[in-house]
Formats: C-alpha cells, sequence, structure tokens
C-alpha cells in the first residue's frame, strides 16, 4: 500500500471546517455582534447569545461544532 503525505500547506486554513456551526456567549453585546459577523465571513454558521441562560437554550436547541464563552457573565459563569 502506497502511503502518499499529506501537506497541510495544501489545506486551506482560512475555510470554515465542514461542521460550521458556532455559539458565541459574551455579555459585550457590542464585541459580540462584531466577532459574530467577523466569524459569519469566514463562513462559520454563527449564533450568538448575551447571556449564560441564553447560551445554554441555544446549546440544547441545536449543539454546535465550536463556541467561544466569555468566563465572567452577568448571570453566571461561562
Amino acid at each position: 500500500m502506497d502511503v502518499q503525505p499529506v501537506s497541510i500547506m495544501s489545506q486551506d486554513l482560512n475555510a470554515a471546517p465542514q461542521d460550521n456551526t458556532l455559539l458565541i456567549v459574551d455579555d459585550d453585546r457590542a464585541f459580540l455582534q462584531r466577532l459574530a459577523r467577523a466569524m459569519e465571513t469566514r463562513g462559520f454558521a454563527v449564533e450568538a447569545a448575551a447571556s449564560v441562560e441564553e447560551g445554554l437554550s441555544m446549546l440544547k436547541r441545536r449543539p454546535p461544532a465550536y463556541a467561544v464563552v466569555d468566563m465572567r457573565l452577568d448571570d453566571g459563569n461561562g
């Protein structure tokens, strides 16, 4: 069996992965909106939550492949 090396250089590292769902949780609404827009332009399907409660609700409804979570939120710990 011939095994060919795969070069990471041939992969587009800026492309979003196959499962491109991303949950962002941050109580700084301006930052949350900017980050969500930036990640959408990179091909992610973004859901944005401004609280722990809202984030947990989104998580239960549709678990994302990736998440970016603020560790200090007004209504709990990220």
